[in-house]
């Protein structure tokens, strides 16, 4: 989205007629101008559809889809759509949830996956007979 940024046109007309505030306010526009775009760009990469680079690895990072080096933008997004879709989808959801919910809850799962398939097997012998008192 493209905004004009004014400064000068949030002041009192009163100090609107000043030069001190007029001159500092244009100076400063260029990097509200910035802040604004930046802002943009992160609110479009919420989006499948509308996202960047950065915002397309990062729902395959979620996800866990590793694009070749030969995929566009364009097919990379249709996979991570596709994929999606396949997991919100699932029939027997009662209620909807939003996207970042399911990708959160979806994180969750891949986590506790990791941390089951990283830990020893652990054998307690504190409730075996061999431990009790004699």
């Amino acid at each position: 989205m493209i905004r004009n940024v004014d400064l000068v046109s949030y002041l009192p007309p009163i100090m609107a007629e000043f030069q001190e505030y007029r001159v500092t306010l244009e100076a400063e526009n260029p990097e509200f101008v910035l802040v604004w775009n930046a802002t943009d760009q992160v609110l479009q990469n919420e989006f499948i559809a509308t996202a960047d680079e950065y915002g397309i690895s990062r729902f395959e990072q979620i996800l866990n889809i590793l694009p070749s080096k030969e995929d566009t933008l364009e097919s990379r997004r249709s996979r991570v759509q596709t994929l999606s879709l396949i997991h919100i989808s699932e029939p027997t959801r009662r209620t909807p949830i939003s996207y970042a919910v399911f990708c959160l809850k979806k994180k969750k799962k891949i986590t506790r996956k990791h941390e089951k398939k990283t830990q020893p097997n652990v054998v307690h012998l504190h409730n075996s007979p061999a431990s009790l008192p004699t």
